[in-house]
């Protein structure tokens, strides 16, 4: 089968399975405030590489709500598509075809890009660059040092690849040419620094070591980054093995400096540690990791006689194993890996604009998209709880109500409302529970 044909069958696999999900996928936490942020973009401004939020921002235009959610979806979905068809193109020609279709098949068929391949997150940007300056730094190496220098531009952690990108130039003897990377790397670097010289606030580096591991000891982060671990080989186990065996072979020694780094980078990424290899960090390692474990995986199905339908059979059948898995341990209503139920944000989004125009709102991002004050608390409801709001909205497992008849309650699939009029009830009559995300990580 060409290249052609296996492209055309990427391109179709993400039509059905990340493109169009987007429509109906639920908000995400993270998501909301990435949003708001891009709306924002100039008013509101954070110290963090504003690349992708410059990127959706124009569509913050549009007066709808829904429109401005799906477009921006839309949009980090192509990027989703590029980097699967960078995956294919980059092992093609270090390798073959048919492990350039295994690579990327092992990656669209994975729990990260079904869950986080369509919803506005951060990684598939910075993903994009990474990817691409892999692809031209043999054909064009200005472009790919720019490419390289904007993955920093779009996410803060892809500052490790771009330091040892220059340390695979020096080794090329490239590496005047590569020192243009720096370009957008100190042009983001001047950004953060004008951002905190006028609004304060903690830069990506401060936020992750400074402000949360810091609280922790040394014993809490090896035995979470061990768990975090230990949940990405349940979770992408081809990648994960095939790339382990790959590391034996004296061949990829050169695309390992490109890689290694921003794979073991995860272990000092704090959310990863937090909430394991389920969440949307695990992306770009895990792309990482398909552009070599492709070969090795090949050589095992060979050598087995197994063909490219069994190996989209094991995809298949580990998703469904892990669909279960969600079904199992979700303490937000989580209905599947998507997560269908957008039908319900844009019903809170509804109620909030008809009632709680000019109120105070605390909770989930959906108060981002209402004529109100809002404050964003995710699961931190007894801080929630303490600042009084005229509306709590968050999920309906996280809180526990005393009965009562001050407060306004509305339930929407997985969320709850509650509304005090006047003021002062929810302090009195709300309390949070033990709940978390999932059963696994409180």
């Amino acid at each position: 089968m060409s290249s052609a044909k296996h492209e055309r069958i990427l391109l179709i696999g993400w039509l059905f399975i990340v493109m169009l999900p987007l429509f109906f996928i639920r908000f995400y936490q993270d998501e909301g405030l990435y949003l708001y942020s891009a709306i924002n973009f100039g008013k509101i401004i954070f110290p963090r590489p504003p690349l992708a939020l410059v990127l959706i921002h124009p569509f913050s235009l549009l007066d709808s709500y829904q429109l401005f959610v799906w477009s921006s979806r839309f949009i980090t979905s192509l990027f989703t598509l590029f980097n699967l068809l960078l995956i294919y193109r980059i092992v093609k020609e270090r390798c073959s075809e048919k492990a350039a279709l295994v690579s990327s098949l092992t990656f669209l068929l994975s729990f990260v890009t079904l869950r986080y391949g369509a919803r506005y997150t951060l990684e598939p940007y910075p993903l994009f660059f990474i990817l691409l300056s892999i692809y031209l730094i043999e054909r064009n190496i200005l472009a790919s040092s720019i490419s390289a220098g904007l993955s920093f531009a779009a996410r803060s952690t892809a500052l490790v690849y771009v330091l040892f990108y220059f340390v695979y130039a020096l080794k090329q003897r490239k590496s005047s040419i590569a020192l243009t990377a720096l370009i957008p790397v100190i042009l983001t670097v001047l950004w953060i620094w004008y951002v905190k010289s006028i609004v304060g606030g903690l830069s990506p580096v401060e936020y992750n070591y400074v402000s949360q591991l810091a609280k922790h000891d040394i014993s809490w982060i090896v035995t979470r980054s061990l768990r975090g671990w230990a949940e990405f080989a349940i979770a992408y186990p081809l990648a994960f093995f095939g790339f382990l065996y790959s590391l034996r072979s004296e061949k990829n020694k050169d695309i390992f400096i490109l890689t290694l780094p921003m794979i073991l980078a995860l272990s000092g990424v704090y959310g990863f540690l937090l909430n394991g290899a389920f969440e949307r960090y695990t992306m770009i390692p895990l792309a990482l990791m398909c552009i070599i474990a492709g070969k090795p995986i090949v050589e095992f199905m060979d050598k087995h006689g197994l063909k490219m339908r069994h190996l989209v059979a094991f995809l298949l059948a580990h998703l469904l194993v892990l669909n279960a898995g969600v079904l199992l341990i979700s303490e937000t209503g989580a209905n599947s890996i998507y997560d269908f139920g957008f039908w319900y944000d844009a019903e809170v989004v509804n109620i909030l604009n008809e009632k709680a125009s000019n109120e105070f709102v605390v909770g989930t991002p959906h108060g981002a998209f209402v004529n109100a004050e809002w404050k964003y608390a995710e699961r931190r409801i007894n801080e929630a709880i303490s600042l009084n709001p005229d509306w709590l909205v968050t999920f309906r497992a996280w809180v526990k109500i005393e009965p009562n008849n001050k407060l306004e309650v509305y339930e929407v699939g997985p969320y709850i409302l509650i509304h005090s009029h006047p003021r002062g009830y929810i302090k009195e009559y709300v309390e949070p529970t033990n709940f978390g995300f999932n059963k696994l990580r409180k």
